[in-house]
């Protein structure tokens, strides 16, 4: 996103058609963006400053908690955890990070951004565009692929699809293509990342 600005309309109007329930953003780094895109989405918001970048992460849900790692320890660029509660009552405890040492608990959990995705694979996480979902590309170098949606703990049939957004508006929204899924909750509840 770079900071998104100049950009909020369409970056909005692409999430908008997504429908989702969580939103994660790496390269958040222009604050008045993201307010602007949060009040715009009706959706709650929390904000990470990291030590280049910044991440974030929108909710139509309840943010209940959230914890910035990067303000605690050097972990890389940005690495923000929260934890959504849906209107149901179910718990999705997310993080957002961008080239940074990821380590959560072992709670299930979705995991977004731009990360080391072939050693978190090792370790037990599900890359939900496997499976024939395809991948998600910057949209100058089609074959270099950044961003990545994860889960760990979340049982592979609670993953119903995922997607890759490359209508025309995607494009100049921003340099990466948005990606998506939907994982149904844990009260059968579904959302949408």
């Amino acid at each position: 996103m770079s900071g998104g600005e100049g950009r909020a309309d369409p970056i909005a109007e692409v999430i908008l058609a997504q429908r989702p329930d969580i939103v994660a953003i790496i390269e958040a780094d222009y604050l008045p963006v993201l307010e602007r895109l949060a009040m715009r989405l009706k959706m709650d918001f929390v904000h990470a400053q990291g030590t280049s970048h910044a991440c974030a992460l929108l909710s139509r849900w309840t943010i209940r908690e959230s914890i910035n790692h990067a303000a605690i320890r050097p972990i890389g660029t940005s690495f923000l955890e929260a934890v959504v509660v849906d209107p149901s009552g179910g718990q999705w405890n997310v993080a957002v990070a961008q080239n940074a040492d990821v380590s959560m608990a072992k709670a299930p959990h979705i995991l977004a951004g731009d990360v080391n995705a072939a050693s978190l694979v090792k370790e037990n996480y599900v890359d939900t565009m496997a499976g024939g979902n395809g991948a998600t590309f910057s949209t100058q170098n089609p074959t270099d692929r950044r961003d990545f949606i994860l889960t760990q703990g979340v049982e592979r049939s609670r993953i119903r699809k995922s997607w890759i957004e490359t209508d025309r508006l995607a494009k100049y929204a921003s340099d990466h293509f948005p990606i998506g899924a939907e994982i149904a909750g844990a009260n059968e509840g579904v959302g949408t990342a």
